[in-house]
């Protein structure tokens, strides 16, 4: 088997026109281009080899991907044992496991995911994939996964409550990120669970009326300028959003059409003329000072 070794974009074959929808330029990814895709996928995730080449084809600027060479380059990083990918997360549009993975190492490693894999047909597939898949929206140069609903006990905390304008945001949430977690150590509380960025007021063209915080098991720590409160229990819809904080935006936008699409009310209630949120913050899992690859940070 030919392995694409390095990446190169040619022109799309006159055989493979109708396929495309026409000319234009091919990417033939290397497995190094498909594992860097592959290592943005969480835990717990999946993505299908079509969402591979749609966005490796937005972010390469071509019409499209290789079928053939993508499924090379898969193969390949099944075999080869050097570099440590997570391949198994990979999986058919219609939810089928792989059989050049070998089908019963892929089943064995999903499994053990949490995975639950349906069998009774010919090629296995992962049982209710489709809330596991991770998806690209051409143009963002980011991944999300699909939203969800579940259902949350509440969750005591200690922030900071400020309100700024957007434009000041990128200075602002650094230092009071900082100023927090300087709090906490002085006061010997340790970071079991990742700070956030709570939203009450979300007044674009004004401020914003924010918290940062950080999740603790005591609720009565804090003090005037570090206040104690508590995310509600309740039914929570969400979605994780992997790639650099410029992204965050649209991630939040494909939440609110897809709840709008579902008839999905926010939680609200009006104070002193504006619209506040009952519970709504965007939780920072990954901390860019250990992983610099934004490509990589899951918010």
């Amino acid at each position: 088997m030919n392995i694409q070794t390095q990446d190169e974009i040619v022109d799309i074959p006159e055989h493979r026109l109708r396929f495309f929808g026409g000319p234009g330029k091919m990417l033939l990814p290397s497995p190094a281009t498909i594992a860097a895709l592959i290592d943005r996928v969480p835990e717990h995730h999946l993505i299908t080899t079509e969402e591979i080449r749609d966005t490796l084809a937005d972010e390469f600027e071509v019409e499209g991907v290789c079928p053939v060479t993508t499924q090379k380059s898969l193969k390949a990083l099944a075999q080869d044992g050097s570099r440590p990918v997570a391949y198994w997360r990979v999986i058919k549009a219609n939810g089928e496991l792989y059989t050049h993975f070998g089908v019963e190492n892929q089943k064995a490693r999903l499994v053990a995911e949490g995975f639950t894999i349906a069998v009774g047909k010919k090629i296995p597939r992962v049982a209710q994939f489709q809330a596991k898949l991770i998806q690209h929206r051409k143009g963002a140069k980011t991944m999300n996964t699909q939203p969800k609903i579940d259902t949350r006990t509440e969750q005591p905390y200690v922030g900071i409550r400020t309100r700024v304008a957007l434009p000041d945001m990128p200075t602002v949430l650094p230092a009071l990120f900082d100023e927090g977690m300087n709090w906490l150590a002085a006061h010997h509380i340790p970071i079991t669970k990742a700070g956030f960025i709570r939203y009450y007021v979300t007044d674009m063209a004004g401020k914003l009326d924010l918290e940062v915080g950080w999740p603790v098991d005591d609720n009565s720590v804090g003090d005037e300028r570090m206040k104690a409160g508590v995310l509600p229990a309740g039914r929570y819809a969400s979605l994780l959003h992997i790639g650099p904080y410029d992204g965050l935006y649209e991630a939040n936008r494909v939440l609110v059409d897809w709840a709008k699409d579902n008839g999905i009310e926010w939680a609200t209630y009006q104070e002193a003329g504006e619209e506040v949120f009952v519970s709504r913050f965007e939780t920072y899992f990954t901390d860019p000072s250990k992983e610099p690859d934004a490509s990589k940070w899951e918010t």
